[in-house]
């Protein structure tokens, strides 16, 4: 529509030709407004009172085919690439309820009609159905096909944020990406320009509740750490083996006190370590060998909303050792057989003080990367940061193998038991180490 047809339609309809009109249309999702302030030559980078861009205010209000046609019709893409932007899952399209909604109605009436009319009625409102249905079609396709070509001018926008070598602003982009098309296309742009913004962006994809979207990522994580052994590689292997190691790891409380500290499982059936100093507190001192253990004192295990009883099986207090049984079955993570060289990376997973409570639920646990400083008889320093609540963290190497745990912090670093360590002692008590 040009511009003077589209100021006169604006007034007729008694819309107030303002910046507070459109974003207000904009926020309740009129795109036939929208798109008539448009075509009257209206900006599309138009701000609301708080200075945001109209494509950052559709976004932010679901309206992602408006903030689509916002792009196509020439608004700045920067402010979807902002730290604070965030992912929001898709709404349903209002046109498709209403046309949804218009065909139920139609039925409704032609078969009334029907039934007071007769055939002949009847048959006339068959065949008015009928074209309906086929204009209905016809529209809805052609919708569609408007829909993706202004899909792809948006996206088109973002290209070079993709490219670029801000691999933060490269993360922003799939983000929004994944927001005004589709979570499919995101991953398989992230494997396509890979990078650490990609691995980034992908990681944060594994933490969606949807589990499409969950899926895609681990899919496209996948393909970058097989493509190679570039840091992308590395960074995609880790990323994979850190999801998988979250569903291991725990938060150990008791009932009378607050959360405490970490600890993981080893094997499927519910054997879950953790530091014995998490524990002793709670323990008559006279139970703490490296035997039996002659008491009923009973703890519980959290992982997310979940939460499982578990009790003492053993507890070595001179190597710092405490081993659970918990009712369940829950996937293991595997001891080192070996000792990790000076210099090897390592990573590890724990509930750090913000994530502890007597709450339902804990929040996820925290990741934290070092390398191997030292390598003692009964003791390993890695120079990593570690914070309280941590202890009984499992400390992992490239390959997912738990080479220690953490059991206290020095000043050069924390401080694990290795797991050459910790298999003895398992072995001491009649505990089968995978």
């Amino acid at each position: 529509m040009d511009r003077e047809a589209a100021v006169e339609r604006l007034e007729a309809l008694g819309v107030d030709r303002t910046a507070k009109r459109f974003i207000l249309s904009i926020k309740n999702g009129d795109r036939q407004i929208v798109e008539l302030f448009l075509d009257s030559g209206f900006p599309a980078d138009s701000r609301d009172s708080e200075n945001n861009p109209a494509v950052v205010v559709a976004r932010r209000c679901g309206q992602f085919e408006i903030a689509r046609l916002l792009l196509a019709r020439g608004a700045s893409s920067e402010g979807l690439l902002r730290p604070e932007a965030k992912t929001e899952e898709k709404q349903k399209d209002l046109w498709d309820k209403i046309t949804a909604i218009s065909g139920i109605l139609s039925f409704i009436s032609s078969v009334l009609i029907a039934g007071v009319g007769g055939y002949f009625t009847y048959s006339y409102n068959q065949r008015q159905i009928e074209l309906n249905r086929t204009q209905a079609e016809h529209d809805a396709a052609t919708k569609e096909q408007g829909n993706k070509v202004v899909e792809l001018e948006a996206i088109q926008k973002l290209i070079p944020s993709l490219t670029s070598k801000n691999e933060m602003e490269k993360a922003a982009a799939l983000t929004a990406v994944q927001d005004l098309a589709h979570p499919a296309l995101a991953a398989h742009l992230a494997v396509l320009f890979k990078g650490q913004g990609s691995v980034q962006y992908l990681q944060q994809a594994l933490g969606s509740a949807d589990s499409g979207v969950r899926q895609q990522a681990a899919t496209a994580l996948a393909s970058i750490s097989a493509s190679g052994t570039g840091s992308d590689a590395q960074g995609a292997s880790r990323a994979l083996i850190i999801d998988q190691a979250r569903k291991s790891v725990f938060v150990v409380r008791s009932r009378e006190r607050e959360s405490i500290g970490s600890g993981f499982c080893i094997a499927s059936d519910g054997v879950v370590l953790t530091a014995a100093h998490v524990i002793a507190s709670l323990i008559p001192a006279g139970s703490l060998g490296s035997g039996d253990v002659n008491h009923q004192a009973t703890f519980e295990v959290v992982s997310g909303a979940k939460v499982f009883q578990a009790s003492v099986v053993g507890i070595d207090r001179e190597s710092d050792i405490a081993v659970l049984r918990v009712g369940g079955t829950f996937t293991p993570l595997t001891l080192f057989s070996g000792e990790p060289l000076v210099g090897t990376e390592v990573f590890g997973i724990g509930y750090d003080g913000s994530a502890l409570g007597n709450s339902s639920s804990v929040a996820s646990p925290t990741v934290f990367f070092g390398n191997v400083a030292r390598v003692d008889p009964n003791k390993l320093i890695a120079d990593a940061m570690v914070y309280p609540g941590m202890s009984g963290s499992p400390l992992l190497d490239g390959q997912g193998r738990v080479v220690g745990m953490i059991s206290g912090k020095e000043e050069v670093g924390a401080i694990a038991v290795p797991s050459i360590t910790i298999r003895k002692f398992l072995t001491s008590i009649h505990v089968a180490t995978p």
